[in-house]
């Protein structure tokens, strides 16, 4: 991916007329912030070939554009051809400097000069866009500062964006419900990203100096949460080296059916191996960024299913990193169907399980795999953005729902829980209470932010029922703490605050 001199991997604000690759090699979305650059002086610190004017002309193509009218990707004939102001475009970017000579990363694009699109009047830069229902544009930022997509003029788009990571051989996307989604909109200099066309209607993108933010807001995959008006919650899924996400978005507006303002599609994934991690709608489609209804909207049950996709069996972990919640959904909750284990949804939610059956993309029937030595029809088929479907392979093992009434003392619980504490806050003491279906091995420990353990209130067998513990936190000082049930392989995990 690109990045700033920080070779954190990030694709950063853009600082100066340079951009790094870091990582390894493989394919990127790139595009040019400066006037009539050719694809040939934009890439002329790496190695092309296949096309005129490159390193190698003889060899496989690895510079692509998307062909808006037959939906693919087609080889730059001529590098010496001008880059399209706001025209995003595919480089497969090899280790090698030269043919057959090993290379090193990082390599960076240092010979890139020029006068930012835009700067004559009129101030506006409008690319051609893919007219046919539902289909797909490549564009990209034609400055050399960052933009935010919700701030482009356009129209009869679906008003998501698109962008590949490369680093975690997944898709991200924002939509534009005030920036909700894992780059918040704010898409970096000589960066590459994908707009679908809407299903009706001439759809049209301008870009101009209204879209320009701040360099120092650009951090490509920051985690800036949206405004207090909107609620939502970002599930992670991470385990066996592969990570994903989803967001769930809870709004007035909301729809089980997908909701064209606010939706965005989950996509398939390059890679060989991957995870993927998205909300099902009603018709089947599954969503990165899914917008449902509120509870109070909803006439029946409220249920959001979570579907799970992974290429490798093995030790999983949900957590919930970006929350925001209204009071009046603190019961809402993640159901395990296959364990019967409700996962309070709040801050520091961690649930960890197993997936058994999995498979690799190359089964599921389909190439999906964006491998580095495509090239033609091959790379047309695996590179063009496929919506992410339901398989054989994947579950809605998980569904999103409100908590289930709580049971008297006297019942069996049917779910492993973790009740929030009362009094909360406290002071000095307050009781937490655990609920099991069956005996289990229980350890039930209380931790300060930094992780350090400060307090085991329970480590042994406790038997099936509704068990309620008493902390005394007389010697510590002010703060949040977290307090961690460890029930057989199941982990929940809770936020009590000490108030002196």
């Amino acid at each position: 991916m690109l990045t700033d001199d920080g070779g954190d991997g990030k694709i950063l604000s853009f600082q100066s007329p340079r951009i790094t690759f870091t990582d390894d090699e493989c394919w990127r979305t790139l595009s040019s912030p400066f006037e009539g650059l050719t694809y040939a002086t934009v890439l002329n610190d790496i190695w092309t070939q296949g096309s005129l004017n490159s390193n190698y002309p003889d060899g496989d193509p690895n510079v692509y554009f998307f062909n808006i009218n037959t939906n693919d990707y087609e080889a730059v004939a001529d590098l010496n051809t001008v880059i399209a102001p706001g025209q995003g475009f595919l480089v497969s970017v090899f280790q090698d400097d030269e043919f057959g000579v090993p290379g090193s990363f990082d390599k960076a694009l240092d010979r890139i000069r020029g006068k930012e699109h835009g700067d004559d009047a009129p101030a506006t830069v409008t690319p051609t866009l893919n007219t046919s229902a539902n289909g797909w544009t490549l564009l990209g930022n034609p400055y050399a500062t960052p933009i935010d997509f919700d701030l482009i003029t356009k129209a009869n788009l679906t008003n998501v964006a698109y962008v590949y990571d490369n680093a975690n051989s997944n898709w991200v996307s924002s939509s534009p419900i005030s920036g909700i989604g894992d780059f918040n909109g704010r898409i970096s200099p000589f960066q590459g990203f994908f707009v679908q066309t809407a299903s009706s209607g001439t759809p049209s993108v301008t870009f101009n100096d209204d879209a320009k933010v701040p360099k120092q807001s650009a951090t490509f995959f920051g985690k800036e949460n949206a405004s207090s008006e909107v609620h939502y919650v970002r599930l992670q899924l991470e385990g066996e080296e592969l990570k994903t996400s989803a967001w769930i978005v809870l709004d007035e507006f909301g729809d089980d059916e997908r909701y064209a303002y606010g939706d965005a599609l989950q996509l398939r994934p390059y890679a060989d191996d991957f995870a993927i991690l998205a909300t099902r709608k009603l018709d089947d489609t599954l969503m990165d960024i899914g917008v449902y209804p509120q509870p109070s909207h909803v006439s029946g049950d409220f249920e959001i299913p979570v579907y799970i996709e992974t290429t490798k069996p093995g030790r999983f972990t949900l957590t919930a990193t970006d929350l925001n919640l209204p009071f009046t959904m603190d019961g809402l909750v993640l159901y395990d169907r296959e364990r019967g284990v409700e996962i309070p949804i709040g801050e520091n939610m961690e649930y960890q399980f197993e997936l058994i059956g999995a498979q690799k993309a190359n089964l599921i029937g389909v190439n999906n795999t964006l491998s580095c030595n495509l090239a033609g029809i091959d790379l047309a088929i695996a590179g063009s953005p496929n919506k992410a479907k339901v398989t054989d392979f994947g579950t809605t093992r998980f569904v999103i729902r409100l908590a289930d009434a709580k049971g008297t003392s006297n019942e069996i619980p049917v779910y492993i829980r973790l009740n929030q504490n009362y009094p909360n806050p406290f002071n000095p003491g307050t009781q937490i209470q655990f609920e099991l279906p069956q005996r289990s091995e229980v350890r039930l420990e209380v931790y300060d932010m930094t992780g350090r353990q400060i307090a085991s209130l329970v480590n042994e067998t406790v038997q099936a029922g509704i068990h309620t513990v008493n902390f005394d936190a007389s010697n510590l000082s002010s703060g949040v703490y977290i307090y961690r049930l460890q029930a057989g392989s199941v982990v929940l995990t809770r936020k009590l605050t000490l108030i002196k």
